[in-house]
């Protein structure tokens, strides 16, 4: 009677072994050295400090900033100290590495082992099986794993473990759906579903026992920053800050943006009130509220309330309703949004399992697809040989298909489980499908942005150069201009980059930001540009109602690129000053 049992144990192990191998090459190497530097500072600092000290000492963590929620911070604390019994100083050593991944690596196999828990009691044990290999032995979910290293397969392990326990212990699960918020901001979209699903279940004591469990943890982690006077701050780095994010443009991801054309290109095209010119917009149109940064969070919101609405009424079978709703969230998160990471799909190859394993071969061979897809996007910010060290060195350029494939991948996954009768799924997909012809007639042809750029090293007397954003945090603005793109700065300043290998120059703008109007209205500043430490531009004076100057630097051949803001000779009062539509371009590789 044991016999099948005792087979079926040995493919589970046999397959996680196989997994496990999969790994091993990885785990040693560098992965994205940028945010690896970034984790071992962090765990550096905190093997001393405590984590609501972090926030407000970003300066001597490498990048210089701070915007992860605390949970993860917790676990490189723990981390660090531990190393720290071995050795003095174990950050930067191979094995403090490897110590890094091999939390990711654990995160894979509790989320693989939870998939077949839920899947064997559901279905079968032969289903769980299925569920575990389809996520362990998936190239992409290895790859961002192991060498990556990344927190995506923690914040997922909670999700996916919060998910499962709603059924049986929702106290447990409210506990858990806190911790995935106190891992990554982007639980606030999906989190939703898991108090939707008791109350459309009429299981009014679940949801009760699931907020009460929700509270606790998010009282758990936010009362010692409440006790040392952080809070406001952990909000404005963690929440408020990382959420201007979404109105600017994508790197590094081949989402709806990649067929695109950049606002910085002025080519005629059919759509230019979409995008402007320059990297610009009249800062009193109507259209800056539809204009490309702000227009794939409206399609996100359009298309997630969709999404729960279908929810809500959903006639199909049940226990798909969750684990679609959750799949086709985390699509929608990654392809529309404007400003995006390439690892935020990563959780949607988690809640389609269930999907996939129970469906038929069309659900199969889309989750495949959608895996060779993302697959191919780690690999373009991260190959396997970690040659690329942070995203100033990412330059995806032409990847039409792929972003094609991807879209249309993940539409027809969505459009399976929309409706039984086909048309609502039917016209929305043909109303997608008039969105990618668009992308396809506007070709994205633009260089990469300066302020995706890492700086070597700045100089500010009051607060910090802002990408993106003027000093202040708000849109730069210059005149009667709004810019995508840029650097905020307040006299004196010097920013330095290093030159991007191949680049043949920086195009920008540069003025006052036209916050200073209407107020004292002290504003002189005068701009340079450094070039391997000699000076190749200078600009006049500028004064609070000044226009724009468009500037172009020449780059063949350079190493480092220095942009300065110098006060007028009078104090450097209300001296806010913007480098705006700052793009470098590339010559032939």
């Amino acid at each position: 009677m044991n016999e099948p049992k005792l087979g079926w144990n040995r493919v589970l192990l046999g397959v996680f072994l196989i997994g496990l191998v999969c790994r091993l090459p990885y785990v040693c190497r560098p992965g994205f050295q940028q945010d690896m530097l970034y984790y071992r500072s962090c765990a550096e600092y905190l093997s001393k400090h405590s984590v609501p000290s972090i926030y407000a000492h970003a300066d001597q963590i490498a990048g210089g900033v701070v915007n992860y929620p605390p949970v993860y911070l917790y676990i490189l604390q723990i981390l660090g100290r531990f190393a720290c019994l071995f050795t003095e100083n174990p950050f930067q050593t191979t094995g403090f590495l490897v110590l890094i991944k091999s939390i990711n690596i654990l995160a894979d196999l509790g989320t693989a082992l939870c998939l077949f828990y839920y899947l064997k009691r559901t279905v079968d044990i032969s289903y769980g099986i299925l569920g575990f290999a389809f996520f362990w032995l998936n190239p992409a979910v290895i790859y961002l794993g192991s060498h990556f290293g990344q927190t995506d397969t923690i914040f997922s392990f909670y999700l996916v473990l919060s998910a499962i326990l709603l059924q049986t212990l929702p106290l447990l699960g409210g506990i858990f759906c806190g911790v995935a918020l106190g891992m990554k901001m982007q639980a606030l979209p999906l989190l939703p579903l898991f108090f939707l699903l008791p109350l459309l279940e009429k299981k009014f004591r679940a949801f009760l026992m699931t907020a009460l469990g929700f509270s606790i943890s998010l009282a758990a982690l936010l009362l010692p920053f409440y006790f040392t006077q952080q809070l406001s701050l952990l909000i404005r780095s963690c929440f408020w800050e990382p959420m201007q994010w979404g109105t600017q443009l994508t790197y590094g991801a081949w989402n709806l943006w990649q067929l695109h054309a950049d606002p910085s290109v002025s080519d005629q095209l059919p759509f230019l009130f979409l995008f402007g010119s320059d990297g610009a917009l009249p800062a009193d149109s109507v259209f800056l509220w539809f204009s490309y940064h702000r227009f794939g969070f409206v399609l996100f919101v359009i298309s997630y309330f969709l999404i729960v609405f279908r929810f809500c009424f959903w006639r199909g079978e049940e226990s798909s309703r969750f684990w679609w709703a959750l799949s086709a969230i985390s699509l929608v998160f990654f392809f529309f949004p404007t400003r995006i990471h390439e690892r935020y799909l990563f959780p949607f190859f988690v809640f389609a399992v269930p999907l996939t394993v129970v469906g038929g071969s069309g659900r199969r061979i889309g989750y495949a697809v959608l895996s060779v897809f993302f697959l191919l996007n780690l690999m373009t910010v991260c190959p396997p040989d970690s040659r690329l060290v942070s995203l100033t060195e990412v330059h995806v350029g032409d990847s039409d298909i792929l972003a094609l494939v991807g879209l249309l991948t993940a539409a027809l996954w969505i459009k399976e489980q929309w409706s039984r009768t086909g048309r609502v799924s039917w016209t929305l997909l043909a109303v997608f499908g008039l969105l990618l012809m668009a992308g396809l007639i506007e070709r994205r042809t633009a260089p990469l942005p300066l302020s995706a750029y890492t700086s070597r090293s700045w100089i500010q007397e009051w607060k910090r150069p802002q990408r993106d954003l003027s000093i202040d945090g708000n849109l730069l603005r210059v005149g009667n201009r709004v810019y995508a793109r840029g650097i905020g700065t307040h006299a004196p300043s010097r920013i330095v980059f290093d030159v991007p290998e191949n680049a043949e120059r920086v195009t920008g703008w540069i003025g006052p930001d036209a916050s200073v109007v209407g107020g004292y209205e002290r504003t002189s500043i005068v701009f340079a540009v450094e070039l391997d430490g000699n000076e190749v531009f200078r600009s006049s004076k500028f004064m609070a109602r000044s226009a724009a100057q468009k500037i172009e630097i020449p780059l063949s051949g350079r190493r480092e690129l220095a942009l300065i803001v110098e006060d007028g000779s009078d104090g450097n009062k209300d001296d806010l000053a913007d480098w705006c539509g700052l793009f470098v371009e590339y010559g032939p590789k």
